[in-house]
């Protein structure tokens, strides 16, 4: 199914979120590092999950893994074993040497993220202190805040200063946790979020709001539209008022991952919407919110360009009826996927089968909730 024909429907019913992929990776290692015996549950396998794991077994660490869990029987030797999973990691990397050593590192604030976080994960292994130090605001900072949260509940910790620029790691610390529950994933869970929004009946099951992952950010904004979401010992369930959505200022450093989803609430919130310093975003992030800007718009959304903001006007329902796509960003594709609930006509996602890579299951959990998809070709 290359496209899809997305219908307007209410969907009701129950979904158990799904676990974090990054979350679950960085303790998956911790716990390969460990010298105790430790647990890692609440877990999905992806392709990374299983080199993860492989290393393990050869070096005769694994104890067991079922379909979301996973034990490691304690590593004496965790140097031998961070050594052998970032091989070849930091080969265009000169300063970073191969084995965790203490130093002061100055650092690009563009690095790429697998490479300062298997950094930080090897400076806690040094026989000294490590002091790293970023020449701007790391544009993987939100991927090291959340990398630092899972390290913290093995018992590693990392003093942070300079807003986020400055990092200081004693050496000698030693990754301790005896078992682990990883965190369902906020970005996947958006879409649940925003149908809730729309008039849909979705019990969220798992997820909390107790994170450092950015997608968390979503609430406030969506809140001020008048949103409402019910936190209870099982999860979340979002709704609206019974005048709906209506429009608020945000800014787009508010919540820089999750704007698409919020331009997406915009279209049908009365009153004019303004996402305000928008030149404040990444590259990524930006692209994110041009490429949704002109696929709303396909839709007949009203939004306007401008310096440094962009304006959304919203309506009770928008047109539809035409063919989009997430280009490639899960948060972008799960809001066009929820918006074809507002919408008039039905509307044509392309890469629909980019959603099962996404959100593995997805499907099948859509159509139990009562959700409608045609095959496009």
């Amino acid at each position: 199914m290359g496209s899809a024909i997305v219908y307007s429907k209410k969907l009701k019913g129950e979904v158990l979120t799904k676990p974090n992929f990054f979350t679950g990776n960085i303790a998956v290692f911790a716990g390969m590092l460990s010298k105790k015996p430790c647990k890692i549950e609440k877990i999905s396998f992806n392709e990374e999950t299983e080199l993860l794991l492989l290393a393990a077994d050869v070096a005769g660490i694994l104890e067991s893994r079922d379909a979301c869990s996973v034990s490691f029987k304690g590593n004496p030797e965790p140097v031998a074993m961070y050594t052998e999973v970032t091989k070849g990691m930091f080969d265009d990397y000169t300063d970073i040497p191969y084995q965790p050593t203490g130093k002061e590192y100055f650092l690009r604030s563009d690095i790429r993220e697998d490479v300062i976080i298997a950094l930080f994960m090897g400076a806690v292994l040094a026989e000294e202190d490590s002091h790293i130090v970023f020449t701007g605001f790391p544009d993987a900072h939100g991927a090291i805040e959340l990398c630092l949260s899972v390290l913290g509940r093995f018992g590693v910790f990392a003093e942070v200063s300079n807003d986020g620029t400055d990092y200081r790691i004693s050496g000698n610390q030693r990754y301790r946790c005896e078992s682990y529950v990883n965190e369902p994933d906020w970005n996947q869970a958006v879409f649940y979020l925003l149908s809730g929004v729309f008039g849909a009946n979705i019990t969220i099951a798992g997820l909390f709001e107790r994170t450092k992952q950015s997608g968390v950010r979503i609430l406030n904004p969506l809140r001020r539209m008048g949103a409402k979401f019910e936190v209870f010992p099982g999860g979340i369930v979002a709704s609206a008022g019974p005048d709906g959505l209506y429009a608020t200022l945000v800014k787009a450093s508010e919540c820089p991952e999750m704007i698409p989803a919020i331009m997406a609430a915009a279209t049908v919130a009365f009153g004019v919407t303004t996402i305000k310093e928008i030149d404040s975003l990444d590259e990524k992030n930006y692209n994110a919110m041009i490429d949704m800007r002109a696929e709303l718009v396909k839709l007949g959304a009203d939004i306007a360009d401008f310096d440094d903001y962009i304006s959304i006007t919203g309506k009770k329902r928008i047109r539809g009826g035409a063919r989009v796509k997430g280009n490639g960003n899960m948060v972008s594709t799960m809001s066009l996927l929820a918006v074809a609930a507002v919408c008039e006509k039905a509307l044509i996602l392309s890469e629909f089968d980019d959603l099962e890579t996404m959100y593995p299951g997805f499907l099948a959990e859509y159509k139990q909730l009562g959700g409608c998809v045609g095959n496009f070709g």
